[in-house]
């Protein structure tokens, strides 16, 4: 059943444009990243003004790559149910190639989307559609 899931959380990852890049079927995770634009308007904005009025350019966030780890495991209490933890974070880099954040990603939206999906696949998959 692991297997199965593990499948269906990288199918989820690709979709989803990530790059998988590492797969371990015996202890059941999952390691991907995805690089994007970390521009963000405010903060170009901000800088602007800065510059303007003090004369100093500071530095803004320009390139950061997101990470999806996820572990899968057979779950204590059911033996045929299997439990999938997701970690979703980042490491955002400014337009000075200096890092400038490093954080785990907390907005609800995203684990919900991808536990979506996730359970959209495995009924499909299970459905042999």
């Amino acid at each position: 059943a692991e297997d199965k899931i593990i499948n269906a959380c990288v199918s989820v990852l690709q979709d989803s444009g990530f790059t998988v890049e590492n797969t371990d079927a015996k202890l059941g995770t999952i390691l991907a990243s995805k690089q994007r634009e970390a521009v963000e308007s405010g903060q170009v904005a901000g800088a602007i003004i800065i510059a303007v009025i003090f004369g100093v350019a500071i530095p803004i966030d320009k390139n950061q790559t997101m990470y999806a780890s996820i572990v899968v495991s057979p779950s204590s209490s059911d033996k045929k149910s299997s439990l999938v933890r997701i970690t979703f974070s980042r490491l955002v880099w400014n337009d000075r190639g200096a890092l400038s954040k490093a954080e785990r990603l907390e907005d609800p939206e995203v684990y919900q989307t991808f536990f979506t999906k996730l359970s959209k696949g495995l009924f499909l998959e299970a459905q042999n559609i």
